[in-house]
């Protein structure tokens, strides 16, 4: 009896059109039968049809009769293909691990299948899961069919769990230089435990001369990968702020550089869901073309884990944060969740005394519910949220709010938060800043300056940036490039030594004022970027901003330079 042969389904491993997926073995060449969708229905459920643990659900899958199979192994290479023919008195039999699954139903006919026609089981497949199985972790499962023309087995997943308010981890320590050609990982530790449901990958910045030079990718601790962009943004410049998410209207392919908002990425980051979410993530920036430069300053990434519990679960996030004296702060809290209720109030607590005097009734957006902006005075202020749906159920969550001295107008700094002796590195074009909490109140900091200068005015004049603080404070920088940037140049560069320091500068600043530093090259880097043919140079400015009383705030920023 000739098998027959699966390839290429319709469905790969994602949830589609319910919440049962399928894939085909890899190396499978032949089109004959494929899925082409399945849905699955939770009995007695009050959290809809997502499948959860001890849940008895019903399965309903289609298959699909395609064109060609094989009639013979390959000889030299080759195939023969045969036209497919109809298939007559099909019967399924769908299977899974006893130890998650029992069947109460594993067996059903299909009707007779037209060559390219489509049908389903006649009679529901039912199986419940098993009470301890893992909340989130994908469930493998098999379709065995058989006809009069042959047989032919077709695995499928089933996703578990309904996706929870999403955590935020960010990358940490300096920018890393991309290598010209190379690639450079950067690794944000995941110490909580369960399972992927939902990933967004955050590039807060990388700066770099041609765009269209690089493949980006995410790993997870387990290795699985997936391409997040590959050769985008023809002769454009930089990732600022980039965002990329399954559910985007636009797909980074074909985007414009600069990159900047939200992107489908290349590869879908559902390929992560039902992983574990514990251990290292890494974002790896392949440069791929030799003759420009880059750097990596930071990214992140939001994972919301899988949840099977009923009860709801509150979230918010305060933009800025911290903020500057006198701007206004979005508190969203559209993240919290209900998976078998709906929230319809959101209250909240402004001064941190327990007391929710804040509140707004009705779903997420009805008349502004969920969503709330606020202006705070300088400090830090603890802010809670209450939610209640309409089972009457509770949740609470809070967070505290950093307000700082604003800067003049034009210093163009975002802001980054962190503790004593070191903030977090961000920002645009318009500046980086750091942070420290220093006896209740926030110290500070922001490095600034234009992103690309010329070469002409760097050689001969030096760089050009700004430095300010809120305190009484002094400003001292560095300026590097890599070892390969510097051997490019012939510049000495120690052997075993990653970066070459190429200049120094430091001046002193008064509380709120910003200074106008001047980066000089050293005489050696001078006269080496003046003989230069590279197009462009990526330099790193590493800086400390520190008190009267030792508390110091570290910031960096790239600055390209077009020659």
């Amino acid at each position: 009896m000739r098998p027959l042969t699966l390839i290429r389904p319709v469905v790969r491993l994602t949830c589609l059109a319910g919440v049962l997926a399928a894939c085909a073995p890899s190396g499978a060449l032949a089109l004959e039968v494929q899925p082409t969708g399945a849905t699955i229905t939770v009995a007695n459920s009050n959290h809809g049809d997502t499948l959860w643990p001890g849940d008895s659900f019903n399965v309903s899958t289609g298959v699909q009769n395609g064109a060609y199979f094989i009639t013979s192994r390959p000889t030299r290479g080759q195939y023969t293909a045969q036209a497919a023919q109809q298939l007559t008195h099909v019967q399924g039999t769908l299977s899974g691990d006893p130890t998650a699954l029992t069947f109460s139903s594993a067996f059903s006919a299909f009707p007779d299948i037209a060559v390219g026609g489509r049908a389903s089981n006649t009679t529901p497949f039912s199986a419940t899961l098993s009470a301890g199985y893992e909340c989130g972790a994908p469930v493998p499962a098999s379709l065995a069919l058989h006809a009069d023309q042959g047989d032919a087995t077709l695995p499928y997943t089933l996703p578990t769990g309904t996706a929870g308010p999403p955590q935020s981890y960010d990358s940490s320590g300096p920018a890393r230089q991309i290598p010209d050609p190379g690639s450079t990982l950067s690794t944000i530790h995941v110490g909580d435990a369960g399972r992927v449901k939902h990933l967004t990958l955050r590039i807060g910045q990388i700066a770099h001369s041609r765009d269209s030079d690089l493949k980006i990718q995410v790993i997870a601790p387990d290795g699985t990968t997936a391409t997040l962009v590959d050769g985008q943004g023809g002769g454009g410049h930089d990732y600022v702020n980039t965002v990329f998410d399954d559910s985007a209207a636009q797909g980074i392919d074909g985007a414009g550089a600069p990159f900047t908002g939200t992107y489908r990425p290349e590869q879908p980051l559902s390929v992560f869901d039902g992983k574990p979410m514990a251990g290292d993530w890494t974002l790896k920036v392949v440069d791929q073309v030799a003759g420009n430069f880059g750097v990596l300053v930071s990214w992140g990434a939001d994972l919301s884990p899988a949840t099977c519990s009923p009860l709801p679960v509150a979230s918010f996030t305060a933009t800025p944060n911290p903020a500057l004296a006198g701007a206004s702060v979005t508190l969203d809290a559209r993240s919290s969740v209900d998976p078998t209720g709906n929230i319809v109030d959101y209250a909240w607590d402004l001064d941190g005394n327990g007391t929710y005097e804040t509140d707004q009734q009705g779903r997420y957006g009805a008349n502004g519910a969920g969503r709330l902006t606020h202006t705070f005075p300088r400090g830090a202020h603890v802010v809670g949220l209450k939610i209640t749906d309409d089972q009457g159920r509770t949740a609470t969550k809070s967070l505290t709010v950093n307000v700082t001295d604003s800067p003049p107008p034009g210093s163009g700094g975002t802001t980054g938060g962190g503790t004593t002796g070191g903030g977090t590195t961000g920002g645009t074009s318009g500046g980086t800043t750091g942070g420290g909490h220093v006896s209740g109140a926030t110290f500070v900091g922001v490095l600034g300056g234009s992103p690309i200068q010329r070469a002409r005015g760097v050689a001969s004049r030096g760089l050009l940036l700004t430095c300010r603080a809120n305190r009484t404070a002094r400003c001292s920088m560095t300026l590097q490039l890599t070892a390969a940037q510097a051997r490019r140049m012939h510049l000495r560069a120690r052997r075993g030594s990653r970066m070459v320091r190429v200049g120094s500068a430091s001046v002193s600043l008064r509380a709120n004022r910003t200074e106008v530093v001047r980066l000089r090259l050293s005489r050696s880097a001078q006269r080496a970027l003046r003989r230069s043919r590279m197009r462009s140079l990526a330099l790193l400015v590493v800086g400390t901003i520190r008190d009267a009383a030792g508390h110091t705030v570290r910031v960096n920023r790239v600055v390209l330079v077009r020659l």
